[in-house]
């Protein structure tokens, strides 16, 4: 690593992005901090965002679009999966994620550096597994604000790194505010392409096995459109009178459900690693097998594991999903 300048890559997973893609790609180029390396993977656009890719290419040597031969991914988490495989092949010190359709802070990349070697120094090894990530400001189509912090906005408390069993059932990392190490791409990769996204998997490891650290910044532009994969929804989002609370519930629990999923998939990666402690590797498989429990196993179990929400009425929805979830076999 070169301390003094390190390496920063970017991974850029673009679909159908003629439309934002421009001020995104000029918000990287406009980072204050400036060795960085952007590695961007078209998933077979359909639009113009392909060639407008080209065109930066050969307009700074610090853009790179991967050759994808026509193989679609079909989703966000499979197309970053598939850029995450090659940071082998160009290699950096550090690593973000960014959308297509954001726009960054100008001094985003130093701010998380900054943290980030802090966090490796101050734990005497760069080679622990360390992620820090910020605040956004969510925006509409036009730049018009939405809402200041995303964080309030859905009444996260991300601050809290000491209880990873948390980021189990709820993701609080999003991802294109996050900048990770090597030693953790390195350990979480590869990426599986059933968990529910790249940047929870990233947390799970990091809170699991090194450190995680929220910057108490708006380090990002949160673009929400029609067009968004996943988007910002409020915490009153699932409470609002209008919407059809049966399918809303019926969701909710095939979520819920996918955690698990995820947390199946989380212990034995790694178990496969052989590097974590059996505690914690009970707790992650106890969380796994939540839907195989009775009633009273699944609240004996949430009892022992801070699993519960910020606040108050998310905590009770949790309550009554654990009861009245089906019991898998």
């Amino acid at each position: 690593m070169n301390d003094n300048n390190p390496n920063v890559m970017i991974f850029l997973a673009t679909f159908n992005g003629e439309m934002f893609i421009n001020e995104q790609i000029e918000s990287i180029i406009n980072q204050t901090y400036q060795n960085w390396l952007l590695l961007i993977r078209d998933d077979v656009s359909t639009d113009s965002t392909l060639l407008l890719l080209k065109k930066w290419q050969t307009r700074d040597l610090r853009i790179r679009v991967l050759d994808n031969f026509e193989e679609p991914s079909g989703s966000a988490l499979n197309n970053f999966s598939r850029i995450v495989s090659h940071h082998n092949k160009c290699e950096a010190d550090y690593y973000c994620f960014c959308d297509q359709d954001d726009i960054w802070i100008a001094d985003k990349l130093s701010k998380s550096l900054k943290l980030l070697i802090e966090i490796e120094n101050d734990s005497g090894l760069n080679r622990l597994p360390a992620l820090v990530h910020s605040d956004l400001e969510v925006i509409d189509r036009d730049f018009k604000t939405i809402n200041r912090s995303f964080i309030a906005m859905n009444r996260l408390r991300p601050s809290d790194e000491s209880m990873p069993a948390r980021l189990l059932s709820r993701n609080e990392v999003t991802g294109c505010t996050l900048m990770c190490n090597k030693a953790l791409l390195d350990i979480a990769s590869p990426i599986p392409f059933d968990v529910i996204m790249h940047d929870w998997w990233l947390a799970l490891v990091a809170s699991y096995m090194g450190r995680i650290r929220f910057l108490d910044e708006t380090l990002v532009h949160y673009r929400q459109h029609s067009q968004n994969v996943i988007g910002a929804k409020s915490f009153w989002h699932g409470l609002n009178p209008f919407n059809n609370w049966f399918i809303g519930w019926r969701k909710g629990d095939l979520e819920f459900s996918r955690t698990m999923q995820q947390s199946a998939q989380l212990y034995f990666h790694l178990k496969r690693k052989n590097i974590l402690s059996k505690q914690k590797l009970d707790e992650i498989y106890s969380y796994s097998q939540l839907g195989t429990m009775s009633i009273f196993q699944r609240l004996k179990t949430a009892i022992n594991m801070p699993i519960w929400r910020t606040h108050w009425l998310l905590s009770m929805v949790l309550f009554f999903r654990l009861i009245l979830l089906p019991r898998q076999k």
